[in-house]
């Protein structure tokens, strides 16, 4: 189940050509169910579809989006993520005693 909407749902997973045919060039939200690292990218398997997004609300869509979950068109052939190293932390922090 995907947790964090107001609902919870089963998770159906699908390959991403089959996404591609059931929501024609659009964006949607997705959760990673598979992928795998080859050099400094992640190239997705399957996903749960979470629902689609409008054009205009898509990138906010995919800035709130947390851990396996992104927004993604399907005009694309396939779903390849760039992997970023966290080198470190910036600023300063503050701890409450």
């Amino acid at each position: 189940m995907i947790y964090g909407y107001k609902e919870q749902f089963e998770v159906m997973e699908m390959k991403w050509q089959e996404v591609r045919l059931l929501y024609p060039n659009q964006f949607v939200k997705l959760q990673v169910l598979k992928s795998h690292l080859q050099g400094d990218q992640e190239i997705i398997e399957e996903v749960a579809v979470i629902g689609t997004v409008s054009d205009e609300d898509a990138t906010r869509e995919l800035l709130q989006s947390k851990g396996n979950q992104f927004v993604y068109h399907t005009s694309h052939k396939e779903i390849v993520l760039k992997v970023r190293k966290t080198i470190g932390l910036r600023g300063k922090f503050r701890y409450a005693n």
